[in-house]
């Protein structure tokens, strides 16, 4: 009996003794893993510009520093649009020293806030990307208000009119003037007005923007240019978007009845409203499919209306693709068309 608790403290001292080599293995493994890697350090990864003018680049210097045991290698830098960043030491740092990344930022056609992100990609296998910001404020000195246009939602058929101020808060210069306007949107029409000072120096000029009456249906996007005689913004960019409706809407835009089985007859259910909650009529509906029916039922006299869309028995075998066409008595409108999709087996 007492020589088998001796030999069973034998084996346990075995045990935890191999265990222990093993721990301190691993450990000496990971610890010499981490000395023969390089180790990348920026004292700074953000840094603000403050208040700039347009006109004005401006550069800042990243410093970093390996703090590693073997060389770091900067394989490759991407920068945010408007910005370069060059690596003004060597590529590839030895441990125990340092290095240096310029950033340069061009503000040109940049007005208010802006913040650009710098992605240094390095071999250090703890902090392969490092991400360096830059940040600031771009005080303009010529723009226009807005920056951007966004006519939102604008019923077909109706003409809508706005306005661009081009402001100049220089304090000496030529005179601002507008040596021309012009916009890549056949629907809009461009109408600058004349120049207007106020008591503080500032100079504004306005520009009537009309769209005119046949914009077609969807949403459109495109842009207008403001040409100046300023050297600070000789050409101004106002990004456009107009999202053109319909006033009789159908919903949902396409009826997809997926796999029916020949000889049953599912039916898909069409809502058609007034967007602005105006009064009208749906006269009849049509499709050129002749195993389809169609039913017409108010929900709200003159304001909403469901039609019902159903397969017939005799359907044929295949892939059913059509429509069905809504006319309704709203001028100006034609028949809203909604498709219609479907495979029919046996």
């Amino acid at each position: 009996m007492r020589s088998q608790t001796v030999c069973a403290l034998a084996c346990a001292v075995v045990i935890i003794a191999c265990l222990s080599c093993g721990i301190a293995t691993a450990e000496g493994t990971q610890e010499d893993s981490n000395r023969t890697a390089p180790s990348v350090k920026f004292p700074e990864v953000v840094y603000d510009f403050d208040t700039i003018t347009a006109t004005q680049k401006v550069t800042h210097v990243f410093e970093f520093h390996n703090l590693g045991w073997r060389a770091l290698k900067i394989d490759r830098v991407i920068t945010s649009c408007g910005c370069t960043a060059a690596v003004l030491s060597t590529s590839t740092v030895p441990p125990g020293r340092s290095g240096e990344i310029k950033v340069t930022f061009n503000p040109e056609g940049y007005q208010g806030p802006f913040q650009k992100v710098i992605y240094v990609h390095l071999n250090d296998p703890e902090h392969p990307v490092v991400a360096l910001q830059i940040k600031g404020f771009v005080r303009a000195t010529v723009y226009v208000i807005p920056q951007r246009l966004d006519f939102g939602e604008v019923k077909r058929g109706m003409p809508v009119d706005t306005t661009l101020v081009v402001v100049d808060d220089r304090e000496r210069g030529e005179r601002l003037e507008i040596t021309g306007v012009e916009s890549d949107m056949k629907c809009i029409h461009l109408t600058p007005g004349k120049p207007q000072s106020q008591q503080s120096g500032r100079v504004t000029i306005p520009i009537a923007v009309n769209l005119n009456s046949l914009i077609p249906v969807g949403k459109l996007q495109g842009r207008i240019k403001v040409h100046t005689n300023t050297p600070e913004r000789p050409v101004i960019v106002v990004p456009v978007t107009i999202d053109v409706v319909d006033e009789i809407v159908a919903s949902p835009e396409m009826l997809f009845f997926g796999f029916v089985q020949r000889g049953d007859t599912p039916s898909r259910k069409i809502a058609v409203y007034s967007r602005w909650k105006l009064r009208f009529k749906v006269l009849k509906v049509e499709s050129p499919l002749p195993f389809l029916s169609t039913q017409i039922s108010p929900i709200e006299e003159t304001r909403r209306y469901k039609v019902i869309v159903s397969i017939r028995r005799d359907a044929p075998k295949g892939r059913v693709e059509g429509a069905v066409k809504i006319y309704t008595d709203y001028p100006g409108q034609p028949a809203i068309e909604v498709p219609v999709v479907s495979l029919i087996g046996e």
